[in-house]
């Protein structure tokens, strides 16, 4: 009971960004009607380019919608772009309101976990900044910018594609040469996914293991990143049969893929992987 009064605890401080050591990495901005926070490895001059761009509907193609959420991709800046419509929601205002009582804006916290994870030495798609309309308190629009990994793919459009029954007219087949993911090493795929989940449960990242498998990019170095941000519920410590409890259902879920795609997954490898410092 006590833990699950902790876990709340941290997953509300998390969702709503109380953490603020993200801020030594950032910098708030205003401009035109959007305000916002960018990394500081790029300058506020890529932020108004970006923005205009995306004002004036340049070079933008939508590869992915889910409920409120649009992705877009840039071929020209290298860029993805994903805009929150908070009014198209199939959720009622007051639940929207209630998950953005404090950080106001869902791209906040996918922005600010960025260099909360690079700290715990968790690697993750590098972000630009964030932005949202200062139109009310909730904004009715805000938009999350990061960098695009050249020749990357999440793990379940590799194995669906390994399995040849990935969609036809993809978009990462339109943008991107796949070709590279049949040359990929599945068990060195596997290995260091099993290494990236020890480092994700150890520093007590809470992530459904269904979203992390779909939301992790592998590159043709079998190089691992997390891309999505939103998918994490809560920074708040496994204890050791929590951390069991966890590796269990990930490796169970590499099972069900194996034996649904036929695909040959070396669950042995997976645990090297995990238990291998």
């Amino acid at each position: 009971m006590i833990k699950k009064i902790f876990y709340s605890i941290d997953a509300f401080k998390t969702k709503q960004v109380l953490d603020n050591s993200y801020k030594k990495y950032s910098q708030s901005f205003q401009y035109n009607t959007w305000t916002g926070e960018f990394n500081k490895e790029f300058n506020l001059e890529d932020i108004k380019k970006i923005i205009l761009n995306f004002e004036e509907k340049k070079d933008f193609t939508l590869v992915h919608k889910s409920d409120y959420r649009y992705t877009f991709y840039n071929k020209e800046l290298k860029i993805y772009l994903k805009l929150y419509k908070i009014y198209e929601s199939k959720y009622s205002k007051t639940t929207i309101y209630k998950r953005n009582i404090l950080r106001r804006t869902l791209a906040k916290k996918a922005f600010s976990l960025y260099f909360i994870l690079k700290d715990l030495n968790i690697p993750s798609i590098v972000p630009i900044f964030y932005a949202f309309k200062n139109d009310k308190y909730i904004p009715s629009k805000s938009i999350y910018i990061s960098q695009e990994e050249k020749d990357s793919f999440t793990l379940d459009f590799i194995f669906q594609k390994l399995s040849q029954k990935g969609d036809k007219g993809s978009y990462a087949e339109d943008f991107f040469n796949d070709s590279k993911i049949y040359d990929l090493d599945i068990d060195k795929l596997i290995y260091n996914y099993g290494n990236m989940l020890r480092k994700i449960l150890d520093n007590g990242i809470h992530i459904f293991y269904k979203e992390l498998f779909a939301n992790t990019l592998c590159n043709d170095k079998e190089e691992l990143k997390l891309c999505d941000l939103d998918i994490v519920n809560a920074i708040s410590k496994y204890n050791d049969y929590e951390k069991i409890k966890e590796f269990e259902k990930h490796k169970n879920y590499l099972k069900h893929i194996s034996n649904s795609l036929k695909l040959p997954i070396n669950l042995e490898t997976f645990e090297n992987g995990y238990f291998n410092e």
